[in-house]
This record gives C-alpha cells, sequence and structure tokens, in this order.
C-alpha cells in the first residue's frame, strides 16, 4: 500500500505514506458497528488517531448527518487525512486538530455523543517481534500502547468528555477484551464485546453511565 500511496477502506479510496497506519479490514468491523448505531442520526463523534482518516471519514461518508473531530498527534497524518477527507467528499463535516490525547482531551464545545478510537494497543516488548513490514515501515507511535498496551485504554477512559449515556467504542487486540472491559466497567454499562470473521475480540463498546 505504501508503494502505491493507496488502500481501499469500507468502500472507499484512502492516501496513505509513512506517517499514517494502514488501514486494516478489522477496522471496519469498528466503523461498520457505529453506522448501525447512528445511521439517520445526528451524531457529534470524536476520533482518537486520526492516521489516515480512515474511520472518521468513513464515518462523515456513511452517516450523512454526523458531526466529526478527529485528532492525531503527528501533523503530517493530519496533512493526509484531510487530503483524504476532501477526496471522499466529507470535508464539510470531518475537522482535524493536532493533539497528544495523554496530554489530556482538547477544550470541546459541546459533549460528544461517542467518542471512538483504534489507539496504539500492541505491548512496547512486542513491537519489536512484528513483522518486519511492519515494523520498519508503519509508524511505532501507531503501534505502542504502552508496557501493557492499555496506556491509550486508561488514559481514554478515565478522562473523556462524553455525555451521560453517551457511546464509547474502541478497537481492541485479539487478547484484550478482558482487560478493557475490566477498565470501563465502573463508568460505563451495556458493555459489548465483538469479535472478528475469525473469533477474536476486536471491538469493544460502553455506554456512560
Amino acid at each position: 500500500s505504501y508503494i502505491v500511496g493507496h488502500r481501499e477502506f469500507m468502500s472507499l479510496d484512502f492516501k496513505v505514506n509513512s506517517s499514517t497506519l494502514i488501514p486494516r479490514a478489522d477496522t471496519e468491523i469498528l466503523v461498520e458497528e457505529l453506522i448501525k448505531i447512528y445511521e439517520g442520526k445526528k451524531p457529534f463523534i470524536f476520533e482518537i488517531g486520526t492516521g489516515s482518516g480512515c474511520i472518521p471519514v468513513s464515518l462523515a461518508y456513511y452517516i450523512k448527518d454526523a458531526h466529526i473531530m478527529s485528532c492525531d498527534i503527528s501533523e503530517k497524518a493530519i496533512e493526509t487525512a484531510k487530503e483524504n477527507a476532501k477526496n471522499n467528499g466529507v470535508a464539510d463535516r470531518v475537522s482535524f486538530i493536532e493533539h497528544d490525547i495523554l496530554s489530556g482531551f482538547p477544550a470541546l464545545e459541546e459533549a460528544p455523543d461517542c467518542i471512538v478510537s483504534n489507539p496504539p494497543y500492541i505491548e512496547s516488548d512486542v513491537t519489536q517481534t512484528l513483522d518486519e513490514n511492519v515494523k520498519n515501515f508503519e509508524p511505532l507511535s501507531a503501534l505502542d500502547g504502552g508496557r501493557d498496551g492499555l496506556d491509550f485504554y486508561r488514559s481514554i477512559i478515565k478522562e473523556n468528555p462524553l455525555r451521560k449515556g453517551g457511546l464509547l467504542a474502541f478497537e481492541i487486540g485479539y487478547n484484550q477484551g478482558k482487560s478493557v472491559s475490566g477498565l470501563m466497567e465502573n463508568d460505563y454499562t451495556d458493555i459489548r464485546i465483538i469479535k472478528d470473521l475469525g473469533g477474536n475480540d476486536r471491538v469493544i463498546t460502553g455506554i456512560k453511565k
């Protein structure tokens, strides 16, 4: 995908480069779940970890009245995502900001109806054992989730400005369903784990109490 400069995701075309993670089919499960929930509605969605923009752009494309704000620590990733939003005709409903979510949430004018993220979730030690096509070319900042892979989940679950009754939705690693649901159980209800086509835990959602 880096060689040809683009990748298909949710039947849309996305420009990719060394500043962005290559969109994966597994992430479509996360996007499809939110489309089912919000289709025909007018949600304000805050997305964390823009990358190529595949999540916010796809959500805006398929949820016609959604307004989405997305953040990323990488200025170059945001530039790519803005281009992808424009190319897919949703630039008027998706905005991007450069921000490090581990330093806290940015000030928002309203509480989001939904916060969604496919955060870095690979354990730091494991990143060095990944396939060479991944570890040598894809941005480490989009992969490394800290010592146990849960740094971003902890920060987002603890400090987010989600409205009461709002939806928190994550992509998770195949072995993280129990850990992430444990982090959510005090402040969220109706916690659901959704499996991928291989039968592995892939998405988790919860409603803020």
